[in-house]
């Protein structure tokens, strides 16, 4: 239980440095869409600055391919630490980097390759960890196990809000537009030191010795069922998740009638219900089984969707919180049982890999893009509430893919 407890402190503190770091981006995308992006209009800049955040994303598959093969061939653990080093190094340079006007193009060119590099690393890191904690879960308690890797994440974002918020609240908006939004970024420096020397010294959970063996190549050629499930069963999360809290102080201070100026310093209250509701969500699947979970937490999240972005949009600051934090409980119940699910899709032998290309195909197509989409299909069709609806339609895939999977005799007996 010792090393178990050791582990997953290791994987849970990576996780979160890492998704710190990588959220911080999204939290100051007005900012950065001015200082790298500039126009005459704010929408086209935060929009260019959230097309620079989803290029990220793209680079996600990558990141699975290669961290995979890591991983599935050198064992879980060099593939964590090699991820760590990855992300620390492109956010330092991010928060050193000149803007448009000190060195032109040169800027929005630099900003997009260190986001790229970026998702490379996420694109390991978050499967690794997923997999990892999967591996290590006792049967009794798989989903509440897994479901760290979730919380890592949120700490993550959490402590990313947590910092921006408070400069924010010192400096003022003069004064992080002038310098202080170099300081979340500069504070990435804590991955390389503190991630690696966690990991020093966890136990690996696998370690493939075949020298021959192509993961990726076994992953799509022999299992092209499990890689389309884990798209499915988990587009919803990446569009419902970056939606909801990466996107929304966005959107409730630009777009919003009237603008909700302070959503940014808010936007962790609903996090820590979603954290709460993340380990509600995986004690309950322990205790009564996924399916019972998974299907009506996930119904009753699309019925609230649309009167919920109803209620955010009359541009109160304390109704928008708590709308918010009712959506995130009931996302975040069904969410809790995604690792443990799409971990199981795929052998030992291959999961990294396996796991890593769908589920990153799934998160550069639909998660890093939903702040990009959710912005576009409002100023096209002029109807603010219609992100409710994209992700309403996610959710009701993700039901028929999960019930289809209860289904297949080599999935199911997972659940």
């Amino acid at each position: 239980m010792k090393h178990t407890n050791k582990s997953i402190i290791a994987a849970l503190i990576g996780n979160m440095l890492e998704w710190y770091d990588f959220a911080v981006f999204g939290f100051l995308a007005v900012i950065i869409g001015a200082k790298f992006f500039p126009s005459s209009s704010q929408a086209i800049s935060t929009i260019s600055a959230l097309g620079a955040f989803a290029g990220a994303y793209a680079a996600r598959p990558f990141g699975g391919i290669i961290f995979g093969f890591i991983g599935d061939r050198f064992g879980r653990k060099t593939m964590l630490r090699l991820s760590i080093l990855l992300m620390g190094i492109p956010t330092v340079l991010i928060g050193l980097l000149p803007s448009y006007i000190e060195i032109g193009i040169t800027a929005p060119i630099m900003l997009t390759l260190l986001r790229f590099l970026q998702g490379i690393s996420i694109g390991g890191e978050y499967i690794g960890s997923m997999v990892y904690l999967s591996e290590i879960a006792p049967k009794e308690k798989k989903y509440f196990y897994s479901s760290f890797a979730i919380a890592g994440i949120l700490g993550g974002i959490l402590f990313g809000s947590l910092v921006c918020s408070s400069l924010l609240w010192i400096f003022g908006e003069q004064g992080m537009f002038e310098f202080w939004w170099r300081i979340p970024f500069l504070l990435g420096v804590v991955i390389i030191i503190f991630g690696i020397w966690m990991r020093k010294n966890i136990d690996d959970t696998h370690l493939h010795i075949d020298r021959t063996h192509n993961p990726i190549i076994e992953a799509l050629s022999r299992h092209k069922k499990a890689l389309l499930l884990s798209i499915l069963l988990t587009a919803y999360i990446g569009i419902g998740f970056h939606t909801l809290f990466i996107w929304f102080p966005t959107y409730m201070s630009t777009i919003v009638e009237p603008h909700i100026k302070d959503a940014l310093r808010y936007t962790f209250i609903s996090l820590l219900f979603y954290l709460a509701a993340i380990f509600i969500g995986a004690k309950t699947a322990d205790k009564y089984g996924a399916r019972t979970i998974f299907v009506y937490s996930l119904s009753i999240f699309i019925l609230f969707l649309y009167p919920a972005f109803w209620l955010v949009n009359k541009g109160d600051l304390v109704l928008a919180i708590c709308t918010q934090s009712f959506l995130a409980v009931i996302l975040a119940i069904s969410h809790a049982l995604s690792p443990m699910i799409i971990s199981r899709l795929f052998p030992t032998q291959i999961r990294v890999s396996g796991l890593g290309l769908g589920f990153n195909i799934m998160v550069a197509l639909f998660a890093g893009t939903a702040p990009l989409v959710s912005t576009y299909l409002i100023k096209i069709t002029s109807d603010k509430l219609f992100p409710a609806y994209y992700i309403a339609l996610f959710s009701i895939i993700a039901i028929f893919a999960f019930l289809w999977m209860e289904k297949d005799k080599q999935y199911g007996k997972n659940l």
